[in-house]
């Protein structure tokens, strides 16, 4: 709690005046963390050629790049708050589409193939 509070700037125990406790800061840490995630998603999507393979090196370069964020996000199972559902639910959506986009890539491979 002591560096993510000198990164803001401010003193540990200010952090409790914006957060009810320790669980509720992880939180919406994750949550923003989610959140970047998905934007990593949508940017590599976006006109890919291979959905699948940018959504994978998307997500390997999240996790080389912010291993500390990674590690918080996935070491432990989810908290059932809304902001992570929310969150988890637009990443969830982003790589769904992108397996979309990967399976018609893949049913049009095998009709030219048979």
């Amino acid at each position: 709690m002591r560096r993510l509070a000198d990164r803001l700037g401010i003193r540990a125990p200010s952090l409790y005046k914006h957060f009810a406790d320790k669980a509720a800061v992880e939180t919406a840490v994750i949550s923003e963390g989610f959140t970047e995630l998905a934007d990593a998603f949508e940017r590599a999507t976006a006109g890919a050629a291979d959905p699948l393979l940018a959504l994978a090196a998307a997500y390997r370069e999240f996790a080389r790049t912010q291993p500390h964020l990674y590690r918080l996000m996935t070491e432990r199972p989810p908290l059932r708050t809304h902001a992570n559902t929310t969150c988890g639910a637009v990443c969830a959506v982003v790589v769904i589409g992108s397996l979309l986009c990967c399976l018609r890539w893949c049913r049009g491979w095998w009709r030219w193939w048979w």
